[in-house]
């Protein structure tokens, strides 16, 4: 059973607004409602109190005013769903990742809302606004760590796109800081992170390692907003490759080859070229596309409209990179996604290509999923192989499944990955890690 605390009051202060801690959950509830999702076969729902139809009409509307507001309309206005209170759409703002951007078109005036709902996404935008800092400091210190060994550091999704891209850094919210080394020097960094106090999760020389900065506590503070001291990590790669459900790996290309400098945030910082930035994106979008967040969605378009406008030049070198690297049909889903939200974003010569590449089942998957959707109910046949093309493919998936730690790493015990699996099958569901 769930604690009392899951009927949360919203605490207000004399003007109105709401306290700076009124969405907090204290550890032992947090951990009962993941302990709840779990025994649901849905690991990932957390909100026994909000109907899943609900939360899912506030995530299409959300999706709705995003769409008008980035096409340029005016006058847009978020509404409540039938049956939808503010709590329900604060909580599919918070799952969409589009929380704190609501709480900023609502204070610049580009969108409208009843009272209680601007109220609840100011509070996201508050919160944001003190945790993108934290995660900044946190990373300029990282990176003054390793510059004195003479490592070189590029800094990827969302660390790197917010500062470029976005109206306000905080609108783009983050759990983690994702940088690649070369791999070199993968393993001086791990000593050098260990000795100033760096907790790693899991192995600390690997492909992709964990680390929790010195005093950090990882466990989150809500499960309705990016709490602003929510704590976080870096995922330190040494590539940019990225695994898809054991069906295939994709490779980009050389972190070396791929990086420009970047010395407005320090000497030893280095970023994507355009191109690897809008593909390596594009690739982590659709890979998430079961668990799909629009902000990614929406970041890939600002990405494009800002780096590839319509009659750039640009767009031939990111089609020979998608080419070169054959990973065009993994990059389908998020470029049609973003179509999706404005229509001619995306330039039809490599819209074309994408969709000639992707073979049928990843198409069919494809034309039933909307920017806005999160999908954590049941996973059907084709969904669980949007992947794989031909028999072997198909075995490599299946033997993914069979075996999750068989082709890339997890920090999680295998007993709690199957004891995830078991809710799954027992609730009628089915699903990978």
């Amino acid at each position: 059973m769930l604690p009392e605390s899951r009927k949360l009051r919203l605490l207000t202060a004399d003007d109105g607004a709401l306290q700076f801690n009124a969405l907090d959950l204290a550890e032992p509830d947090i951990r009962a409602r993941f302990d709840w999702a779990v025994r649901q076969g849905r690991p990932f729902y957390l909100w026994p109190e909000l109907p899943i139809h609900v939360w899912r009409a506030c995530l299409f509307e959300i999706e709705r005013t995003t769409i008008q507001i980035l096409a340029g309309a005016k006058d847009v206005a978020l509404r409540l769903p039938p049956d939808a209170a503010a709590r329900a759409m604060g909580i599919a703002a918070f799952t969409s990742g589009m929380g704190p951007l609501l709480g900023y078109w609502l204070e610049t005036k580009t969108l409208k809302s009843d009272r209680e709902t601007e109220r609840l996404l100011a509070l996201h935008l508050a919160h944001a606004r003190v945790h993108a800092p934290r995660l900044k400091n946190g990373l300029v210190e990282l990176l003054r760590l390793l510059a004195p060994s003479g490592i070189p550091v590029t800094v990827i999704k969302g660390a790197a796109t917010s500062p470029v891209y976005f109206p306000d850094p905080a609108v783009r919210p983050a759990a983690d800081i994702d940088i690649v080394l070369h791999r070199a020097d993968v393993r001086k960094a791990a000593g050098l992170l260990a000795d100033a106090g760096y907790r790693s999760i899991g192995p600390a020389v690997a492909s992709k390692s964990e680390w929790i900065p010195p005093g950090i506590d990882r466990n989150p503070r809500s499960l309705e907003l990016m709490h602003a001291e929510s704590g976080y990590v870096f995922d330190v790669h040494d590539s940019l490759d990225r695994n898809f459900d054991g069906v295939e790996t994709t490779r980009l290309g050389r972190i070396e080859a791929l990086s420009v400098a970047w010395p407005e945030l320090a000497p030893n910082a280095f970023r994507l070229q355009t191109a690897a930035n809008a593909a390596l994106l594009a690739l982590h979008t659709s890979h998430e596309w079961h668990r799909l967040q629009l902000i990614r969605v929406a970041e890939l378009l600002l990405v494009l409209r800002r780096d590839f406008p319509r009659d750039s030049t640009g767009w031939g070198t990111l089609i020979a990179l998608l080419e070169r690297s054959r990973t065009e049909r993994f990059a389908y889903p998020a470029f049609e996604l973003v179509e999706r939200l404005v229509p001619g974003t995306v330039h039809p010569g490599l819209r074309r290509r994408l969709a000639a590449r992707a073979g049928p089942r990843l198409v069919r998957v494809m034309s039933t999923l909307r920017p806005g959707d999160q999908r954590f109910e049941r996973t059907t046949l084709d969904e669980s192989l949007i992947w794989a093309i031909g028999p072997w493919q198909v075995f490599r998936r299946f033997l993914d499944v069979a075996m999750p730690i068989r082709s890339r790493r997890t920090d999680r015990p295998i007993h709690a990955i199957y004891r995830e699996r078991l809710f799954r099958i027992l609730r009628g569901r089915v699903g990978g890690t």
